[in-house]
């Protein structure tokens, strides 16, 4: 591969790291391989999200697991978890004399976090004192209750949803998705071509329910068109997803 040296360095970084966190396998034999520049790939380096289109071949390839052979179906989960080991260490370093955990016990302690995130979305574990963990008290809602084992949509205020597309358009009403989801967040800008979207995971893929493009940007609440986006066109997790909140809504 002919690549750059500012994306060869960075490359170099990312693969020293998911030796450490996932394994690549052979699609054709299920060999276990190494995380190397010299692993066989058809890659070209695009001219932005370099990272993203190198991931995005290797999927194509590849078989990628966790260390508890998950298979994981969604390169920017990869990412995501990456650069959320790279800010941890980086915090790591910059308060080491002040922090009371050792580097080996804080990686432990991240590597099961970070598997037990991946887990709980697939055994359907999460219930309503989950979502939007960890926000601010001004963005937590309150919700009715529901059956808790229909529950495997995770909501996060921080996911980056920038880099998803349209998957669907949704016959729910504003009042419906606030019932079920809570209030959504104001994410859209004066330029944007949405104001208001709900941010949440399925089966380890970023999703967002957003209002796009309405035909006055005053449209009242109530009467807005909803959408839904994602990093991932996987048919039957569009399926489930407009399942479970049709499901959910049944319960009203």
């Amino acid at each position: 591969m002919d690549l750059s040296d500012k994306f060869l360095k960075l490359l170099t970084k990312f693969l020293k790291w998911a030796n450490n966190h996932y394994i690549l396998k052979c699609k054709k034999t299920h060999t276990v391989l190494k995380w190397s520049l010299e692993t066989p790939l058809e890659f070209t380096e695009p001219q932005r999200k370099k990272l993203y289109g190198y991931l995005k071949n290797i999927f194509n390839e590849y078989i990628i697991e966790d260390k508890n052979n998950i298979i994981i179906t969604n390169y920017t989960f990869l990412i995501t978890h990456y650069d959320e080991s790279t800010e941890q260490d980086k915090l790591k370093k910059e308060n080491k004399n002040d922090s009371k955990v050792n580097t080996k016990q804080y990686d432990q302690l991240l590597e099961l976090n970070i598997n037990k995130f991946c887990n709980d979305i697939k055994q359907n574990l999460y219930n309503k004192s989950d979502l939007y963990n960890n926000s601010d008290q001004s963005e937590r809602i309150s919700y009715s209750d529901i059956v808790k084992d229909d529950i495997d949509i995770v909501l996060h205020t921080d996911l980056d949803t920038s880099f998803t597309w349209f998957l669907s358009s949704l016959n729910f009403t504003s009042d419906e998705l606030i019932t079920i989801l809570g209030n959504p967040l104001q994410t859209g800008k004066k330029n944007d071509s949405h104001r208001y979207e709900w941010k949440f995971t399925y089966n380890c893929c970023i999703y967002s329910i957003y209002d796009w493009k309405p035909n006055d940007m005053n449209t009242p609440f109530k009467n807005i068109k909803w959408y839904l986006g994602g990093d991932h066109d996987d048919k039957n997790n569009i399926k489930n997803i407009i399942d479970i909140i049709s499901n959910k809504r049944n319960h009203f």
